[in-house]
């Protein structure tokens, strides 16, 4: 195996043999690793402190590895472990044991047909429902938090921004543009939030358009309800999902769906219409994994 700059950072993680880098953020690594002994694939977060101001980022990934050991739905990708390495008493760095998925986050996906993004929504409701009866909300569902594997997976990912019910929060926190109204104004998260995120989601990805706010100098603007329907920007859209999207998008939250049970019940509905089940998800991405390559 060739060991490029990452690899030669990395290659002391512990038993693990590093194969590549997944992805990165503002102070960590996703790595593709392998462990040796039993070839098993997984993924490693590695998330380093180099200043005073940066350990907000060691507390949330700890805080992601609490929140995970909560959970327990095929649709949210798995936490196994983790470690904190200190230097000289203080916390240094954070490493957790991911699942590996071998796919793609629907914000990489070109276009996909609405009948594959009808299935992965019902799965992603089905899973952020889990989340919600086990007492924990998401706060950040937008289309990088969802991976599809290539065999037909969906996963919810990253709970670094995840509330626990009851608990307290000071500042907004989550992606511009799919944060509810009232995350903005009164830094609240709960159900309803989660399905106005969702909302947002499914609506950039049928359309291609922002439901939500837009991001300003050092402000979120709130948006002021779903001006176009979907199904009036997208003709593949059926009416039901547009009007469900539109109902998840609504600004006031009694207005929106009362659970997220009920908005899989609705995309359930949806499916039954298109003639798809989850089952029928593996072929339709091959079929536009095939479209994809002949463009």
């Amino acid at each position: 195996m060739s060991t490029g700059p990452t690899e030669k950072k990395y290659k002391a993680l512990d038993r693990f043999e590093v194969l590549g880098e997944l992805g990165h953020g503002a102070a960590s690594r996703i790595l593709h690793i392998r462990d040796p002994e039993g070839f098993q694939h997984y993924a490693m977060k590695v998330v380093i402190r180099r200043t005073a101001d940066e350990q907000k980022f060691l507390d949330q990934a700890k805080h992601e590895f609490d929140v995970a050991k909560k959970l327990d739905h095929p649709s949210l990708v798995k936490i196994f472990d983790i470690r904190v390495i200190k230097k000289w008493f203080r916390e240094r760095e954070v490493r957790t044991l991911l699942e590996y998925i071998n796919g793609q986050t629907l914000e990489q996906m070109k276009e996909p047909p609405v009948p594959l993004l009808a299935i992965v929504f019902a799965e992603v409701a089905g899973a952020v429902s889990h989340m919600h009866r086990r007492g924990v909300f998401h706060a950040d569902l937008k289309p990088n938090n969802v991976l599809v594997s290539k065999s037909g997976q969906v996963k919810v990912i990253d709970f670094g921004l995840a509330w626990r019910r009851g608990e307290k929060k000071f500042r907004v926190q989550g992606t511009p543009g799919y944060l509810a109204p009232e995350q903005i104004k009164h830094r609240i998260v709960n159900e309803a939030t989660d399905i106005f995120n969702l909302g947002a989601t499914m609506y950039r990805l049928l359309t291609g358009r922002m439901a939500s706010g837009v991001a300003g100098p050092g402000n979120v603007v709130p948006m002021q309800g779903i001006v176009t329907a979907a199904h009036e920007i997208n003709e593949h859209v059926p009416l039901a999902l547009s009007e469900l999207v539109s109902r998840c998008c609504e600004t006031k939250p009694q207005r929106r769906p009362q659970s997220m049970n009920e908005v899989g019940e609705k995309l359930g509905d949806v499916l039954k219409a298109l003639a798809v089940t989850s089952e029928d998800l593996p072929r339709l991405l091959r079929q536009y994994e095939r479209g994809s390559d002949s463009e």
